[in-house]
């Protein structure tokens, strides 16, 4: 139980220091800029509120990574999904994308002049880290098969 205790923890580490921007991902700056506009292109229209909730399980039927072959194919009509862009590494991404969304939109109070927007109360910060928490969740177990979601 140790080492996938262990595992565990440097996973979440991981995730951590690419949500707070201390940890790039490894692969060209090509592949790094297509990976992140293909998360924001198929996540924005669910955070920003632009699906109807009659239409979650049509637009977002199939996995991740064979619409990031898709993608890539359209693009690169020869070749197939570089290695470096891994299941790992697009997981990192999408969750990212995610959480940073998330906590940008609903992790602050409204905007004031002069004092911008500001800390939600420590009450409303649990209730926002539970509700994203089981909304990541969700997400990646439906986006990514299971042998997909390992960081």
């Amino acid at each position: 139980a140790s080492a996938k205790e262990g595992h565990a923890k440097s996973g979440y580490a991981f995730l951590h220091s690419c949500v707070l921007g201390n940890h790039a991902l490894a692969m060209p700056a090509e592949q790094y800029d297509f990976l992140c506009n293909q998360v924001a292109v198929y996540l924005d229209p669910f955070l920003d509120g632009e699906v109807p909730r009659d239409q979650y399980q049509a637009r977002c039927a199939g996995s991740f990574m064979a619409r990031l072959a898709a993608a890539w194919k359209l693009r690169h009509a020869d070749e197939s999904l570089p290695g470096s862009i891994s299941p790992e590494l697009a997981l990192t991404q999408y969750t990212r994308h995610l959480v940073c969304k998330c906590n940008m939109q609903l992790g602050f109070g409204l905007h004031f002049p002069g004092l911008g927007r500001q800390p939600i109360s420590p009450k409303d910060q649990e209730t926002h880290a539970g509700k994203l928490s089981a909304a990541v969740i969700d997400a990646v177990r439906r986006d990514f098969a299971p042998d997909q979601r390992r960081l």
